[in-house]
């Protein structure tokens, strides 16, 4: 804080509020998503979410914004989408299999 006072650039702050309190009210809420995301799910769907996130970006970045990447990393970015594909895949069977079990159980009572 102390660097931004000494020269001068707090008043970044004061010329442009709405844009410091819009940045501030989107980090509140990423911070809020992540926590409903983990209590919702577990930290791991939160770490494939943030992962598959870093991976989207690139992509758009690559169609719409013209950036190139190597071959190896074209791979990489789609290797990534694709185990995420099927991690919500066997993760929605596993749900499934668990509720047609207490299904199952409410029915045999």
């Amino acid at each position: 804080f102390h660097t931004i006072y000494s020269e001068g650039k707090i008043s970044i702050i004061f010329s442009e509020p709405m844009f410091f309190f819009l940045s501030a009210t989107l980090g509140l809420f990423v911070n809020l998503s992540s926590f409903l995301v983990v209590q919702t799910t577990n930290s791991v769907t939160l770490k494939i979410l943030g992962t598959v996130r870093n991976a989207g970006l690139v992509v758009f970045q690559v169609i719409f914004a013209g950036e190139t990447i190597t071959t190896q990393q074209f791979f990489a970015y789609a290797l990534t989408i694709v185990a995420f594909g099927f991690y919500n895949y066997f993760k929605m069977k596993q749900v499934e299999s668990q509720s047609a079990q207490k299904y199952a159980k409410v029915e045999g009572k």
